[in-house]
């Protein structure tokens, strides 16, 4: 306590009264449980001759005593929010429902497994497509296009067909080209292909 405080404190003319309460390690041996530790600043408080008396608090109830404000206030709330209860069942009207009008918001994800059910591996693709929903009123996948830049669509696009094959390129790395080979002679060729694969490859091994 610094000397301002201690004439505060001695000044008689000073009305208003302050109290002091420090706190420190409590003998457990005289004060073993906190009702007894309240207890005894209950009768050293109520010892003086001042007006203002205290009882003792129960420091084991959780949330014990309420003041009469909190008291006050929570009645209160209670009471606003039983009226408010009432008038949306009396009015239902007036509940308030989601917006469905916002467009709704597509993550990553969702444009990645976009992508791979149609077959989308450019993002030339991707934005013709995203206006052909916007034409038909859904905003989802153009609000999604138009607010990426095209680095990161490409990047997306990019990803999204790397993690779609990948595991087959793992197992075509552990084949030599002549394993490759031998499994393409006994598939189907694309469209218009017609083996001229083959005719090219017998093509090179004759010259070399």
């Amino acid at each position: 306590m610094d000397d301002f405080q201690s004439k505060q404190l001695t000044n008689p003319r000073n009305g208003r009264r302050t109290y002091l309460a420090t706190y420190s390690q409590g003998d457990l041996n005289k004060f073993p449980t906190r009702q007894s530790f309240g207890k005894m600043l209950e009768e050293q408080f109520n010892a003086g001759y001042g007006r203002a008396k205290v009882s003792h608090l129960d420091l084991s109830a959780v949330g014990s005593p309420k003041t009469k404000n909190s008291t006050k206030a929570y009645r209160e709330s209670r009471k606003r929010a039983r009226e408010l209860d009432e008038e949306i069942v009396a009015n239902p009207c007036k509940q308030k429902v989601p917006n469905s009008t916002h467009p709704k918001r597509l993550t990553n994800v969702q444009v990645s497994e976009f992508l791979v059910k149609h077959s989308i591996k450019r993002d030339i693709e991707l934005l013709a497509v995203a206006k052909e929903r916007k034409d038909e009123g859904q905003m989802d996948l153009a609000n999604f296009v138009l607010s990426k830049s095209s680095k990161v669509l490409n990047e997306l696009i990019d990803k999204t067909w790397k993690m779609e094959t990948a595991n087959e390129n793992i197992q075509r790395e552990t084949k030599s080209r002549m394993e490759i080979l031998r499994e393409k002679l006994g598939e189907d060729c694309c469209p218009g292909c017609d083996k001229l694969w083959l005719k090219c490859a017998m093509e090179v091994l004759r010259n070399n």
